[in-house]
């Protein structure tokens, strides 16, 4: 492992490469990564896959209706995804409905995780090399940052998440590792270096109307730090939470205001942010990967299940936990890695095998269909649209980010 920097930063050029320092890493079995998806067919896949072809039909007014289907992928270490990421895709990319790609780009390492800037100018995308590169809605590289060590380094430890900063400049940036790092970055130079002491941090939320702090969290521990000094400042309780996550390690942790949810292989979690109790726990979700959200302007948290059935995208009030609204999927192996709001009542879903973005609303009707990517959606965001934009998303696919136009 490299050594692990106080200061400084490295400004990496427009390559294609793995890194900008033409450095391309092995990626030895033994490193300790994120649990990601195997990508759909995968000879290490411990089901058999069903078949791949498109169930295409027409509706009772002789329109063509959109499928849904999807069958599930069996979870693996990255590290042996590796070997996977980048085989022939089974179709040619093709978009149905109410999306239109603005830009593909080659990221050249894989994708862990994606961020459209607050007013949506840019996206950035934490890899696995380490490096964490921003894009123009044009797909432009804009900058991108790496910490020093990194540069150089045989194994370069893999970025999980970013997110910006609140109340800051627009460059002021925190960027989480696999080996428990969080950095505060100014522009180009790092700020705030703090180990947390755990595996695979994730920045997860600015708190809503707290704009002083941020919420990090590992497999197994939430907390909410100083923006500034990134020192904890609350550690959600590990009583009922900790016993709940334990039976599933936690994947995603969405958060508005006082109220912080989690989302594990065992269930979802709510706490109070300012005492770290747990107030409200519910089972029956299998959480994995970044697939809770809190709608950005109403009281709803969207969810997504990677265990399979015809109900892995729901809709719970966030205030009291009940479920609202049940999202079918034509297929009882349906497997979702990420979920995000993508209007009022509009939720965009990713999956896997087939490898696909679905758009939908809350009626359970799809709007919207992006086939064909080579690998599993892993990470979806969104920008709602405001004035004359509309709304866009981002979403992440091995090595490769899509920059999407949500029409009208």
């Amino acid at each position: 492992m490299s050594q692990r920097p106080s200061s400084g930063a490295s400004e990496v050029g427009n390559s294609g490469g793995e890194g900008g320092d033409g450095v391309r890493a092995a990626s030895p079995s033994s490193l300790v990564l994120p649990q990601l998806p195997c990508q759909a067919g995968s000879s290490t896949s411990t089901r058999t896959p069903p078949s791949r072809t498109s169930a295409r039909g027409t509706s009772p007014s002789g329109k063509r209706r959109i499928s849904t289907t999807s069958s599930v992928a069996s979870g693996t270490s990255l590290a042996s995804l590796l070997v996977k990421l980048h085989q022939p895709p089974h179709s040619s990319l093709s978009v149905e409905g109410k999306l239109k790609i603005r830009a593909t780009v080659d990221c050249g390492s894989d994708v862990l995780f994606c961020k459209f800037s607050p007013d949506g100018s840019v996206v950035g995308a934490a890899l696995r090399s380490g490096q964490v590169k921003f894009f123009t809605q044009a797909g432009m590289l804009s900058n991108t940052l790496q910490l020093p060590g990194e540069v150089s380094a045989v194994v370069p430890t893999p970025a999980t998440s970013l997110l910006w900063l609140p109340g800051a400049q627009p460059e002021a940036i925190l960027t989480a590792y696999s080996d428990g790092r969080v950095v505060a970055w100014c522009g180009r130079g790092v700020g705030v270096v703090q180990d947390t002491g755990g595996v695979d941090v994730r920045a997860a939320v600015v708190m809503g109307g707290v704009d002083t702090q941020v919420v990090t969290f590992t497999r197994d521990e939430v907390t909410v730090r100083d923006a500034h000094t990134l020192n904890p400042i609350t550690t959600m309780d590990q009583g009922v939470g900790g016993q709940l996550i334990a039976r599933g390690s936690l994947w995603a942790v969405t958060g508005r205001g006082r109220e912080l949810v989690g989302g594990g292989g065992s269930g979802l979690t709510w706490w109070d942010a300012r005492t770290g109790s747990v107030t409200r726990r519910l089972s029956g979700v299998q959480v994995r990967g970044p697939a809770l959200a809190w709608h950005p302007h109403a009281n709803r948290v969207v969810s997504g299940s990677w265990g399979g059935g015809p109900d892995s995208v729901k809709v719970w009030e966030a205030s009291t936990g009940r479920l609202t609204h049940l999202l079918h999927s034509d297929s009882v192996n349906t497997c979702v890695y990420s979920t995000v709001w993508a209007g009022k009542e509009v939720v965009a879903v990713g999956g896997a095998d087939p490898n696909l973005l679905r758009l939908a609303t809350l009626d359970n009707t799809t709007v919207g269909v992006l086939r064909g990517v080579r690998n599993t959606v892993w990470a979806v965001d969104a920008i709602l649209g405001r004035g004359h934009q509309g709304t866009r998303l981002a979403l992440a696919s091995g090595p490769t980010l899509y920059i999407l136009d949500v029409l009208k």
